[in-house]
């Protein structure tokens, strides 16, 4: 019994990618630092931008899901499932934003000032990072904006 119990430490020191469960994402340690710094997604380029012409962001937009995508919170932020794809989308978003939010009760404005107040980061760093964020998921078609004036 104790051998089997070697073999198998032996084997998973060979080998540590397989006692690790499949749908555990692997987060890079650059990630784990600064989420504003190192977001690692580009949004494609028919995307539309939460931001205006101005390169302001709309404040007056609310975001939904779109219809086959899913969303819950995790540790590490989001995580998304398109049952279009089948699709498995790991946002780090951490405390940037709730499952919640994508129901279309809260304004990008108003987001935007309950981060600000809790958050230690400047105004301009929070709403970069949330641009890149909405701008990315309305990007791969998971959420959709809709102006609320």
């Amino acid at each position: 019994m104790a051998m089997q119990d070697k073999d198998k430490q032996e084997i998973r020191e060979r080998n540590p990618e397989e006692e690790r469960p499949k749908h555990q994402a692997i987060v890079p340690p650059s990630w784990r630092k600064s989420p504003s710094r190192n977001w690692r997604w580009t949004a494609s380029a028919g995307s539309t931008n939460p931001k205006g012409l101005d390169g302001r962001m709309q404040l007056n937009t609310v975001y939904r899901l779109a219809a086959g995508v899913q969303v819950r919170n995790e540790v590490f932020g989001l995580l998304f499932y398109d049952y279009r794809g089948p699709r498995l989308y790991f946002v780090p978003s951490r405390n940037l934003m709730t499952d919640t939010f994508f129901e279309g009760r809260q304004s990008v404005g108003t987001l935007l000032d309950q981060l600000c107040g809790e958050m230690p980061w400047p105004r301009r760093q929070i709403e970069h990072q949330l641009g890149q964020v909405l701008t990315t998921l309305e990007g791969k078609g998971l959420i959709h904006g809709e102006s609320i004036c």
